[in-house]
């Protein structure tokens, strides 16, 4: 089942995929979680609607699919949080660069009165039988929190 806004999987979907491909994966795989959120969508809320909030979420959404491989698990996981699960070896560092370029190149054709940004968080481990989805969802949201805050104090 997909997310009506996004098109992304939504977490219910996103938990039977990630366990029908990791029961599909040998131990040693690697494994990527790409998390991406909206940076000050509570500011493009409150200035210009929630419907322009709901267009920066479809954009950042959009930026994740387009920037993953094509066979990774994208998901909205939260109101702005997006995730990519990827199963195998990518380049995070490429992945990374295509959601910037893909927000900065809409952001220079956009006719809207504001500019969007997301922080990303990336994470990637080996497959075992000790792998914990979570956890590195939650590992992927310190780094992501950390680039979010170094955005607020260069901003300061």
């Amino acid at each position: 089942m997909c997310d009506y806004l996004t098109g992304l999987y939504n977490r219910t979907s996103f938990n039977k995929k990630y366990i029908e491909a990791v029961n599909e994966l040998p131990y040693g795989t690697e494994i990527t979680v790409v998390l991406s959120d909206l940076d000050g969508l509570k500011g493009i809320n409150d200035n210009y609607g929630h419907f322009s909030g709901d267009n920066a979420i479809r954009i950042v959404a959009q930026t994740l699919k387009e920037a993953c491989p094509p066979d990774a698990i994208c998901v909205r996981y939260g109101g702005d949080e997006m995730i990519g699960f990827i199963a195998g070896r990518c380049d995070t560092d490429e992945i990374t660069a295509r959601i910037r370029s893909a927000i900065d190149e809409h952001n220079r054709h956009s006719k809207t009165d504001y500019k969007i940004s997301a922080s990303v968080g990336v994470v990637t481990d080996m497959l075992s039988d000790e792998t914990d989805i979570e956890d590195l969802i939650r590992r992927a949201d310190k780094l992501m929190y950390i680039e979010k805050r170094s955005k607020k104090l260069l901003n300061a």
